[in-house]
């Protein structure tokens, strides 16, 4: 089944990541591309952000 959202890298995001090692890359993209099964599982609202859009995960090491 594909997931309900879409996820949307911006040029900067992609820039930022490939600016990383190899082995960071991997966890962030793992996590990132899991939250479009369910955002709201996973992220939590960034405080004073006035869109649901903004939010915040943590990605352990």
């Amino acid at each position: 089944m594909p997931p309900a959202y879409t996820v949307v890298w911006t040029r900067k995001a992609a820039h930022m990541l490939g600016r990383l090692p190899r082995e960071v890359q991997g966890r962030i993209i793992d996590q990132v591309e899991s939250i479009a099964d369910d955002p709201f599982a996973h992220v939590r609202k960034v405080e004073g952000s006035r869109t649901i859009a903004s939010g915040s995960a943590n990605i352990g090491s």
